[in-house]
């Protein structure tokens, strides 16, 4: 079964997709007692890089991968 971004429709062939993880982010929540989407609700998406970008550029963090512990 094909993944599609749920904010821009995209289409990503399944196939694809697991050899480019980082094309599509897929998203689950659970909502805690306070969420604003509802006690014990769970929220999903499957979000593009593109996408995921353009929502969340204003305020993310982006940084170096850290140093692999021990190392060789």
């Amino acid at each position: 079964m094909d993944c599609r971004c749920d904010r821009c429709g995209k289409v990503f062939p399944r196939e694809f997709e697991a050899r480019q993880s980082q094309t599509l982010q897929r998203i689950s929540v659970l909502g805690g007692s306070a969420s604003v989407f509802g006690a014990g609700k769970r929220v999903e998406a499957n979000i593009c890089q593109n996408c995921m970008f353009a929502l969340i550029k204003d305020f993310c963090r982006v940084a170096e991968p850290e140093a692999l512990v021990g190392g060789g």
